[in-house]
């Protein structure tokens, strides 16, 4: 017959073996955790001597490329190295890296079979540190392309940023090329920040680009026509040709009518009032930014097709037409049809952007009761 007391005995040997077992696990964590620590430890100390002996003109030991070959493989070890660097003046830090960079020849093909995560901080070291030269054949750049193929985004935007921080630009141009043919998504935010950390001579950058505007996708091509516009230069008959062909993007249109806002061209104003005269609800962007971007050129036919949007039945269509009408400083006469009109929407609207205009600028050029 079966007795309680057996349960009783089972039950308290499963406590003492839990009880022997976390003692066990707590001990070996302590061990494993000061082993870790000491090769930490080990591993900054050799790391700081041999970088103040290579500031002292003392080549880098080969004995020292192998082990930092072996100790680097390893993502935690490479975040030491990172953290080391970041210790040492600019000088020390491109003398250091001069004299190890084949380390990071073998490494590129190591991490080429590891994961995303890994991949993604082996290219941002790669990028922050200029690791490696810029020619198109050596290890460090077929990684970068092989890497660019990875379905992790993070991983393709820190090599899309490590590419450009090199600052090679037939390299960053055959690889915006290849982004075509891939079929994952890029946005246009995250290509024109990328963009934004090209280490080189900017204008040159976007010169080619444009060269071969054709070959990019749409969204490297919105991505190239803001980028013309941040290193301000002057293609303003270039886009203009490009706003009037029919079979451009709306979205690559918008980015040139925003260029237009900034980079006057008096040949572009009849198409920007041609383009606020569209109806259809698919070209609604186009209109709104046509009408932001006639507020740079103040003559009477802009006045007139912006009060012409202000009859719209569309809020933000409204809004744009009056914000750009503040800011050309149209007198109250111009604007008596509005004001005297029934439309009291509109009079609401046009009232508020003038005003807002006038605190903001703090230069009253309407006077509106």
């Amino acid at each position: 017959m079966f007795k309680i007391q057996y349960l009783i005995y089972v039950y308290i040997a499963l406590c003492a073996c839990m009880m022997l077992y976390n003692i066990a696990y707590t001990l070996y964590n302590r061990r494993t955790e000061k082993k870790v620590e000491k090769q930490k430890n080990s591993f900054i100390k050799k790391l700081r001597n041999q970088i103040n002996l290579v500031e002292s003109e003392i080549p880098l030991a080969v004995k020292h490329r192998k082990y930092l070959y072996n100790k680097l493989r390893w993502t935690n070890n490479l975040l030491l190295f990172e953290q080391i660097l970041e210790e040492q003046t600019q000088k020390v830090k491109e003398k250091y890296i001069k004299e190890m960079q084949h380390v990071f020849y073998d490494l590129a093909i190591y991490y080429q079979k590891t994961d995303s995560i890994k991949k993604a901080y082996f290219a941002y070291i790669i990028g922050k540190y200029k690791i490696g030269d810029t020619t198109e054949n050596n290890n460090i750049i077929n990684t970068l392309f092989l890497f660019m193929k990875e379905e992790a985004m993070y991983c393709r935007y820190n090599t899309l940023k490590a590419m450009l921080q090199l600052g090679n630009i037939d390299n960053i141009i055959k690889i915006l090329k290849e982004m075509k043919q891939g079929d994952y998504y890029y946005s246009v935010e995250m290509l024109f920040e990328n963009l934004l950390s090209f280490d080189g001579n900017s204008k040159v950058l976007a010169e080619k680009m444009w060269q071969t505007f054709w070959k990019f996708n749409k969204n490297t091509q919105i991505v190239i026509i803001k980028f013309i516009r941040h290193v301000k230069l002057d293609y303003t008959e270039e886009f203009y040709e490009l706003l009037q062909q029919q079979k451009i993007d709306n979205k690559i249109k918008v980015e040139i009518i925003r260029y237009y806002r900034e980079n006057i061209f008096n040949k572009v104003v009849s198409l920007l009032i041609d383009i606020t005269k569209l109806k259809e609800i698919h070209n609604r962007e186009l209109v709104i930014e046509a009408a932001r971007a006639l507020s740079a050129y103040n003559i009477a036919e802009v006045k007139n097709a912006l009060k012409e949007l202000l009859k719209r039945n569309d809020w933000d269509i409204r809004m744009a037409a009056s914000e750009s009408l503040s800011i050309l400083g149209t007198s109250y006469y111009e604007l008596a049809e509005i004001f005297n009109g029934e439309n009291n929407v509109v009079r609401k609207i046009l009232r508020y952007k003038i005003q807002s205009y006038n605190y903001t600028n703090m230069n009253p050029k309407i006077e509106v009761s």
